[in-house]
């Protein structure tokens, strides 16, 4: 594990000094940020509320999502990929003396981890403190929103870079913007699901992508009570576990048929 440790600490310290993109990342999710509030806030003008959820809840639900957002962009396994495979340096990955998925994970994880503590979260306590949006979970509720956003983006994480590992059957698979309209459109990113249509709620129950970012985000507004709450955390973990496997079985067979181009 020290090895892995290693990759990690160098993921962190590589993000750390190229410092204009720690500013321009800071910039960037300010400015989304404030452009959705404004959305929801023109959205909920004249209205209390809206399906019951009232503004105040609309916008911290903005607010978190665009906060996990951030962080789940930090990382980018499915261009990984391909760029490895691209540029042929794919087979000398595999034959490195560690595994190759432990090492992917190792990396991302200390640049997820550096954009939070650079960039994500100042952000969020900036724009939290400039809306005097009160706390509307107590200490029990924040560390279940901690273990459902550190779910979510394994979720995420996960599957996106068992995607990525198509790239070892087709070169190129230009599935990227496929795989971000999916996760946007079923995660609750762009829309909540609250707002969804029930034909269309149904599909994004049965998917994975409900957990990396709507479940803790109506955790956090306090949305999800009681046995739902339970419930959704459970499913949760469960996908966690479906969607490791399936990486894990996606580089057993991947592997096994490396089609390199260039190098």
């Amino acid at each position: 594990m020290r090895v892995y440790f290693e990759f990690m600490k160098k993921a962190v310290k590589n993000s750390v000094a190229y410092r204009f993109n720690i500013w321009a990342r800071m910039l960037g999710d300010l400015a989304f940020i404030i452009m959705w509030i404004s959305v929801w806030a023109a959205l909920y003008q004249g209205h209390s509320d809206m399906n019951g959820i009232t503004m105040q809840n609309a916008l911290l639900y903005v607010m978190i999502t665009q906060l996990l957002i951030s962080c789940n962009h930090a990382a980018y396994p499915i261009g990984r990929m391909e760029g490895l495979v691209r540029e042929g340096r794919i087979s000398s990955e595999i034959l490195k003396p560690y595994d190759f998925i432990t090492r992917c994970i190792a990396e991302d994880s200390g640049q997820i981890f550096s954009y939070f503590i650079l960039s994500g979260f100042p952000v969020f306590m900036i724009t939290f403190q400039f809306m005097n949006i009160g706390l509307p979970i107590g200490p029990l509720k924040v560390l279940l929103f901690i273990y459902s956003a550190l779910c979510g983006c394994m979720i995420k994480y996960f599957i996106e870079l068992s995607f990525g590992l198509l790239s070892l059957w087709f070169i190129q698979t230009r599935i990227q913007p496929i795989f971000s309209f999916t996760i946007s459109l079923f995660s609750g990113a762009a829309v909540p699901l609250w707002f969804f249509p029930d034909w269309l709620e149904n599909i994004a129950n049965v998917l994975p992508f409900k957990g990396i970012y709507f479940v803790p985000s109506a955790i956090f507004t306090g949305q999800l009570q009681g046995s739902q709450l339970q419930h959704e955390l459970l499913v949760q973990g469960m996908w966690v576990v479906a969607s490791f496997l399936l990486l894990r079985w996606m580089w057993a067979t991947a592997s096994k048929r490396v089609v390199v181009q260039g190098g």
